[in-house]
């Protein structure tokens, strides 16, 4: 990303962020911050990309603004210690499109040990080789079609 853009280029990056991926978000996200984002959350990623790119463009806030925004909420007697919202995730059900970045996983099939390892964009890479899904992954070591979550131990099979 460019440190300096004109404002059409700078319409332009921020309405390209609405079609954008988790994946690309992400990557997005690593470059302009220098690490990973903690969260998958889409909508909020965009938010703080924009945040971040309009800012290095026109500057941010500077410490009399910050002071005065201050005073006023002071004054205004605005508290900001509500509860954060939390997102419910069911343990028991991990999924594999929610993984983190960097996370590994491993498997020995057919006494072959088996690395996967989850790509900032979202992407698996295994033996040297990009895969858009982790299905993509055990499609390619098994030769056929198996869900994923279930070869990989990420799910219990449900006992009928």
């Amino acid at each position: 990303m460019n440190e300096a853009v004109n404002a059409e280029s700078l319409d332009e990056h921020l309405a390209a962020l609405a079609s954008m991926t988790y994946g690309g978000l992400a990557a997005t996200y690593l470059e302009l911050f220098g690490k990973v984002p903690r969260v998958r959350d889409r909508r909020w990623l965009r938010r703080k990309i924009a945040w971040e790119i309009q800012a290095r463009e026109h500057g941010r806030l500077g410490d009399t603004a910050v002071a005065k925004l201050d005073e006023i909420i002071q004054a205004l007697g605005i508290t900001f210690d509500a509860e954060p919202r939390v997102r419910r995730v069911r343990l028991d059900r991990p999924m594999s499109h929610c993984m983190a970045p960097g996370t590994v996983i491993r498997k020995t099939w057919h006494g072959r040990e088996i690395v996967v390892r989850v790509q900032p964009d979202g992407s698996f890479e295994c033996d040297g080789t990009t895969y858009r899904t982790l299905s993509a992954v055990a499609s390619a070591i098994t030769s056929q079609h198996v869900n994923a979550r279930l070869f990989f131990g990420l799910v219990k099979r449900k006992r009928r």
